[in-house]
This record gives structure tokens, C-alpha cells and sequence, in this order.
């Protein structure tokens, strides 16, 4: 298995698990994967091709939380624009997903900086 297809599935879990834990209300645990996604997510910022061959297949993936955090990650690397920006939308105007909630505060910041950071 590649470098880029085991950090895929490292990011994927760990989205995942985050978006469980956001969703349930245990902001502790969401917190624990999101500093997993950030250490993941360090190795993209000396790697374009490593960071886009994880997130560009990610935007599409069928679940929501993996799809949000491609597109925050993406647009914080200048990743897919558009579609990352799409994903976002898409996720904000759902209101079904609790994720949507920390989506358009992404959205916005995007919106008024064109910048997100890992931090």
C-alpha cells in the first residue's frame, strides 16, 4: 500500500470518528481526532501531490464529516477551489447534518479571508 493511500485511510478514520464524536456531543473525543487530522494533515504542507492524492477522492467520500474536513484542508492548501468550496456548501445547506453548524463558520471565515489554518 502507498504512502498516499495509507495516510488516506488514516485521515478517513479519523474524520470519521471525529464527525461520530462531534455529533454525539463528546467535544473531548471530537478534539482528540482533530489533533490526529492536524498531525496528518502537516505532512500535506511539504507535499502537493501527497496532499491531493489523499483529499481529491476525500471530497467525494459518503461521509459527510470526511467529505467537511477534505474541503477545509483542501482550501487551506489552495486544493481543488471549487469543488472543496462546493462540498462545503453542500454540507452547510443540509439540515440534517450537525457537522453543517462548524461548516458555515468555515464557510464564512473562507468567505472573508479565502484562508483557513490547521491550528
Amino acid at each position: 500500500m502507498s504512502n498516499i493511500e495509507n495516510l488516506q485511510k488514516e485521515f478517513e478514520k479519523n474524520a470519521m470518528s471525529w464527525g461520530e464524536a462531534f455529533n454525539n456531543g463528546k467535544s473531548g473525543i471530537a478534539n482528540k481526532y482533530h489533533r490526529k487530522l492536524v498531525r496528518i494533515a502537516k505532512e500535506f504542507e511539504t507535499d502537493r501531490s501527497l496532499s491531493e492524492g489523499v483529499l481529491i477522492p476525500l471530497l467525494k467520500h459518503p461521509d459527510p464529516a470526511v467529505r467537511y474536513q477534505a474541503s477545509a484542508y483542501a482550501l487551506a492548501l489552495d486544493i481543488q477551489i471549487q469543488e472543496a468550496e462546493s462540498v462545503l456548501a453542500r454540507i452547510v445547506e443540509d439540515p440534517e447534518l450537525i457537522i453543517g453548524t462548524i461548516a458555515y463558520i468555515n464557510q464564512v471565515e473562507w468567505n472573508k479571508k479565502k484562508n483557513i489554518k490547521f491550528s
